[in-house]
């Protein structure tokens, strides 16, 4: 399976079609191999606490549900309704 790689400005291999699972997986792969907490962090170009996460946790969190915003054609419509009431 052919990955997409591309260096970030430090160095660190950024794998720009790797899943979550699939980083986690990578990551505790590397800490049983006997890596230091922060070579992961180089080579993927993660977060301290990603890496924190990906070895405290076998999946990672699902992602939040943000709530729906109101747009602003329904702010506008409200003005109008309550102008044509009046």
């Amino acid at each position: 399976m052919e990955r997409s790689v591309r260096l970030s400005r430090w160095g660190s291999e950024m794998h720009l079609s790797t899943s979550k699972v699939e980083l986690y997986a990578a990551i505790r792969r590397d800490h049983r191999a006997g890596l230091s907490m922060r070579a992961p962090e180089r080579k993927y170009g993660a977060t301290w606490r990603t890496i924190r996460r990906a070895l405290d946790s076998n999946w990672p969190e699902p992602r939040k549900k943000q709530a729906p915003r109101p747009t602003r054609l329904a702010q506008t419509k409200a003005q109008a309704e309550r102008a044509d009431v009046s």
